[in-house]
């Protein structure tokens, strides 16, 4: 259930507890309805479209793109969507992010023109979280779109 008390109006919303057996995207998609916006939200620097990517849910990417969330913004330290996408902030072991999840969001962005070689502050790339995660096929799927393999790692 989401942290804030609900309106009336919102109460009416297919009668009552909206979210509680409703898939992850219907969340962002009921808040744009009633006017809430996301453009500029941030929880510790990241938008929800970064916060989607991260959680490699291509249809919350979607539905957040259509609403007009600007793929281009980057976290704080310029963490971009295709760098969370491919693993970086995931803990290996840990993340519920399946590598066929990771591998969609990471050819969505891949698809939207995301730079595959941009770098954040403490010299990350998509490449980075991938390797991190172990993820051959998110590396393949990044070195074919032209992120380059360090000498001696293929």
């Amino acid at each position: 259930m989401l942290p804030f008390i609900l309106s009336d109006r919102e109460r009416r919303f297919e009668n009552g507890p909206f979210l509680a057996n409703r898939k992850s995207y219907d969340a962002p998609r009921f808040l744009i309805g009633f006017g809430f916006t996301f453009f500029g939200l941030e929880l510790t620097g990241a938008t929800p479209f970064l916060l989607a990517s991260m959680a490699a849910d291509v249809a919350a990417m979607g539905l957040l793109q259509q609403a007009g969330a600007s793929l281009a913004l980057s976290t704080a330290n310029h963490t971009t969507a295709l760098m969370l996408a491919s693993g970086i902030g995931r803990i290996p072991g840990e993340t519920q992010v399946t590598e066929a999840r990771a591998v969609a969001a990471v050819g969505f962005l891949l698809n939207e023109g995301l730079d595959v070689n941009a770098t954040n502050d403490a010299g990350d790339t998509a490449l980075h979280g991938a390797a991190l995660m172990g993820s051959d096929r998110v590396v393949q799927l990044l070195a074919y779109h032209g992120a380059p393999i360090p000498h001696g790692a293929e």
